[in-house]
């Protein structure tokens, strides 16, 4: 089925890559979860699965051997934390969490162990957010930071294992594009 902002994440220990949800062509939500192995789509959806949502956020989690998921619009959907694993969702949501958010980056560590997420929407644009999350050990903290990008939604975010640190690659703000926009965190 065609559809649009979908979640999207490589598994490294089954080889494959997840998508998840998104919208279609009539702006619905999606709530399907089809894996692409050896050339081929399959649905997977199991029984249990996260609600229907689109730019939902997805990173491989290599320490666990799982995929996470959070975030996405509708922004009720947005506080639940989901990870995937040999076909099947569980809900992980823990008492503290980033709540009611989409479009934000997200990305593992795969050195120290961690996912990383920076920035979104809440409650719809031009809400934009620069909250940095991060989820350890199956919780979530936020990070108090003395200097970070601005408030952003839609770029894209990469661990970077050779030189130990996350690259944030544009976005969008409230004053338009950022075109050329680089961060690091470390």
């Amino acid at each position: 089925m065609p559809r649009i902002e979908a979640g999207f994440a490589y598994d490294r220990k089954d080889a494959s890559a997840v998508l998840f949800g998104g919208a279609n062509s009539s702006g619905a939500a999606l709530s399907d979860t089809w894996v692409f192995a050896g050339g081929n789509w399959t649905n997977v959806t199991p029984a249990h699965s996260p609600g229907g949502r689109s730019y939902a956020d997805m990173a491989y989690d290599s320490l666990g051997g799982f995929i996470l998921l959070t975030g996405g619009y509708p922004f009720q959907t947005g506080g639940e934390t989901w990870k995937f694993t040999s076909g099947n969702w569980t809900n992980i949501t823990g008492t503290s969490h980033p709540a009611g958010f989409a479009a934000a980056v997200f990305a593992f560590d795969s050195k120290i162990g961690y996912a990383l997420l920076f920035g979104g929407v809440k409650g719809g644009a031009p809400n934009y957010q620069n909250e940095t999350w991060q989820f350890t050990g199956g919780f979530w903290h936020k990070l108090a930071l003395t200097v970070s990008p601005p408030a952003q939604c839609c770029g894209s975010m990469a661990y970077d294992a050779k030189d130990g640190y996350f690259v944030l690659f544009e976005g969008a703000s409230r004053s338009g594009h950022l075109a050329s926009y680089t961060w690091t965190f470390s």
